[in-house]
């Protein structure tokens, strides 16, 4: 589990991405999207790797 204090490091809202939802820093890719995928059992590698994202170390 991501401890609170380490959130603000890698989620930001920008008014001009996703009309401001959270996304996760440098992508378009919103926290709901991640949350929902994770909660149907997909792993932060397969988001990441499906996304082009670098690996998500917690």
């Amino acid at each position: 589990m991501v401890r609170p204090d380490k959130v603000d490091a890698w989620i930001e809202s920008v008014l001009g991405i996703k009309g401001g939802a959270p996304v996760i820093k440098g992508t378009r890719i919103t926290v709901h999207v991640v949350e929902a995928r994770l909660l149907n059992v997909e792993s932060l590698d397969e988001i990441a790797a499906e996304n082009l994202m670098c690996r998500v170390k917690l």
